[in-house]
């Protein structure tokens, strides 16, 4: 089986900024440890609604959502990360977390925020969405196939477009369309779209088989470390880890994760150029504590930080490094901006130990 090229890149550039910490912990703080801290349990989870309009149609569909759980154990912040595509699932998800109630976390027995929550709400009418593919899915699937292997890509996608559009859609289907658009977009060259699709196909484990899922998490690991998703390239390793018989992978793609673990730990910035989707936001996850934004261009409305038990929210701005108390846990960045708007996303080498 063929993987693209694998490339550990770093950009450079040069920038100037007023440094300074935008938040630090303070003393009642500093003694407390990662390990003390309790997660948050779930207490009452409600189903969210099916769309009617959606089941007389005979579609089913998934959501992907972060949320924060806060200190009284409320969901607060949902997010939309990803979707199946129909707006009526994403609403309910969201109507149903913003119900949701937990036990809260805890922080040396003291209730405290708990971010960094993801979960994937499947909308199946079969129960467990596996009632597999209709004939004419097929039929489709491997003309699309070969003419990506014919490299006529222009019937290629004007026939996933209308396979797309048909009626009726289960997540068996939906699944095995994602590995469909993995396919096509490594084959044009468009890796951010190639990504998508395998993120997808990654997160559709119970409708693919295993085979599947460890390609898509292998060539996902390819390219978030070629464009410096570097936290996402090492949850991919993990979860390939997981697979029986990996040892011949794994032993191919250790000396890029020492790579990672080797830059992460250096004085080199890394880089990352940040556009705002549609969905008006740009996401991130750091693997350092310390930040900056340089190259605005457009507008930017807000620059939220979620941590493991921290969330804070900024105006963004190229004045300011952000620097993060390491006992706060994994962060993830959101940008919330005008659609278009750019900018370069730069973690610097580590500051912050407390």
């Amino acid at each position: 089986m063929k993987y693209a090229t694998l490339a550990l890149s770093v950009v450079s550039f040069a920038f100037s900024t007023n440094i300074g910490s935008a938040y630090a912990a303070d003393d009642t703080e500093k003694g407390l440890l990662i390990s003390e801290i309790q997660s948050a349990k779930p207490l009452n989870r409600l189903e969210p609604k099916y769309p009617i309009s959606a089941a007389r149609k005979g579609q089913e569909g998934w959501t992907i959502v972060s949320f924060i759980v806060e200190k009284d154990g409320s969901v607060s912040s949902p997010i939309v990360e990803d979707s199946s595509g129909n707006k009526k699932f994403n609403r309910e998800s969201l109507k149903a977390l913003k119900k949701w109630q937990y036990q809260p976390a805890t922080q040396n027995g003291e209730p405290v925020q708990q971010c960094n929550q993801f979960v994937r709400l499947d909308y199946s009418l079969s129960g467990n969405g596996q009632g597999g593919a209709t004939r004419k899915f097929v039929s489709k699937y491997k003309k699309i196939t070969q003419q990506i292997q014919e490299k006529d890509f222009t019937s290629a996608k004007s026939l996933m477009e209308e396979l797309k559009s048909k009626p009726r859609w289960n997540l068996y289907e939906d699944a095995w369309y994602a590995n469909l658009q993995a396919t096509y977009f490594r084959a044009v060259g468009d890796q951010p779209q190639q990504l998508v699709s395998l993120n997808r196909v990654i997160s559709a484990k119970k409708y693919i088989p295993e085979s599947m899922r460890f390609s898509a998490l292998v060539d996902a690991f390819v390219i978030n470390t070629n464009v410096a998703n570097y936290a996402d390239a090492l949850e991919n390793f993990s979860e390939i880890k997981k697979f029986e018989n990996a040892e011949k992978m794994l032993t191919k793609l250790a000396p890029y994760v020492d790579e990672i673990y080797a830059l992460i730990e250096s004085d080199k910035i890394i880089v990352r150029p940040g556009t705002i989707g549609d969905d008006s936001i740009w996401r991130h996850k750091m693997v350092r504590n310390s930040f900056a934004l340089t190259a605005l261009d457009g507008e930017l409305y807000k620059l939220e930080v979620r941590c493991n038990n921290k969330v804070f929210t900024y105006k963004p701005s190229e004045e300011n490094t952000w620097s993060i108390p390491n006992k706060w846990g994994k962060c993830n960045i959101y940008v919330h901006g005008e659609h278009n708007s750019s900018f370069k996303f730069v973690e610097l080498a580590e500051t912050v130990k407390a």
